[in-house]
């Protein structure tokens, strides 16, 4: 993968040199915070992966969706592959978008298969 400097058009080669840039939004799965959302080689389970994620900066959370139509809620940035995470079931098959409301106490996701639109409601305990 390549990236360009917006300051100055110069290419970054490396995906180290990117990995403190602070982002206005992250959908991306494959981003430097995001790693540790992936499942552990060790203990891989097929349809796990993420399929789709989002963060709420402001409440410093990631949700993604895998395959199997699991929400998974983890503390961001999430680089240990062992971190801890809220399970949220209900969907049948995968979830093919997450997003965060604007104030961040909601996560919508729509299925793939059921073609089904969750809202989630966070709370705080």
């Amino acid at each position: 993968m390549t990236s360009v400097s917006m300051d100055d058009g110069s290419l970054i080669d490396l995906p180290s040199q990117v990995k403190n840039v602070d982002w206005f939004t992250n959908h991306c799965i494959f981003t430097w915070p995001t790693q540790g959302i992936w499942p552990n080689k060790n203990h891989y389970d097929k349809g796990t992966e993420p399929q789709s994620v989002d963060v709420s900066f402001q409440h410093g959370i990631i949700a993604h969706g895998n395959f199997r139509g699991e929400l998974k809620v983890q503390n961001f940035p999430c680089i240990d592959k062992n971190a801890e995470y809220m399970l949220c079931k209900g969907q049948v098959g995968g979830i093919s978008r997450c997003r965060f409301n604007t104030n961040g106490q909601y996560i919508a996701t729509v299925g793939e298969n059921d073609c089904s639109l969750f809202i989630w409601m966070l709370r705080t305990s």
